[in-house]
């Protein structure tokens, strides 16, 4: 009987996540209330408060959940995808599909993109709520750069700049072009990020090198050295001291 009432909870748990989902994104995390999300649901604010202490807490469960289906998406792409591209560069993946398809396991579409506003907006708002978006934002960024960075190892090429910010530059074109297409009404939410895409992989990317300390970040200059003047024996025009 518990297991039937466990299985029961998680179904309401479940139906509140995705009635909630649907009211952020049409009415906005801060203007959205309960009474909207249960009603959304079909449920009654007891049935909330006997799962979530708060909208907040909901908030955090929403989160969760969002970035564990971006990992389970990454993983099933790193498996899918990545053993198609060999190590010498000969693969049979092309590599700016594949990195677009990463890219888009995060932020796709209307929907998502309003969502992952709407939680950035609230957790930069809320100091408190700033430490959970961060770590669960932090290990979906962390796997997308991994299976980037392996793609483009595995195709002989490594990023001119630090792994970590070439993903961010990334996900940063791939916003504008979500932002772009939902205010011209274009349905076609990624079409300015699969036009740039392999222009910024080519600008951002160079052949591998195998002499490499860290792949992706260049070694230090070394220091510049002032040329050393050497003395001179320069006649003089002095007079000689008479003996």
């Amino acid at each position: 009987m518990a297991q039937q009432l466990s299985a029961r909870r998680r179904a309401t748990r479940e139906r509140l996540l995705t009635a909630a989902t649907i009211v952020f994104v049409e009415r906005g995390v801060v203007a959205a209330t309960v009474e909207e999300i249960c009603e959304a649901a079909g449920f009654t604010r007891g049935a909330f408060y006997s799962n979530f202490a708060d909208k907040d807490e909901l908030i955090e469960e929403l989160l969760a959940r969002e970035h564990a289906d971006v990992l389970t998406s990454l993983a099933a792409l790193t498996e899918s995808e990545l053993p198609h591209l060999s190590p010498d560069g000969s693969g049979q993946v092309d590599l700016t599909h594949l990195v677009h398809r990463f890219l888009t396991a995060r932020l796709i579409g209307r929907s998502h993109y309003l969502l992952h506003t709407e939680l950035t907006l609230a957790a930069a708002r809320d100091p408190e709520g700033q430490q959970p978006f961060r770590q669960a934002s932090a290990r979906a960024t962390e796997k997308t750069t991994e299976a980037i960075t392996e793609s483009l190892r595995r195709a002989g090429l490594e990023p001119i700049l630090n792994p970590a910010d070439l993903i961010e530059v990334l996900y940063g074109l791939f916003e504008r072009s979500n932002a772009r297409a939902l205010i011209d009404g274009d349905p076609d939410a990624d079409a300015l990020a699969r036009r740039a895409l392999p222009v910024v992989l080519g600008a951002l990317t160079r052949p591998l090198s195998s002499g490499s300390l860290t792949p992706g970040l260049d070694p230090p200059p070394e220091p510049a050295h002032e040329p050393t003047s050497k003395p001179t024996n320069k006649p003089t025009n002095e007079p000689t001291a008479a003996r």
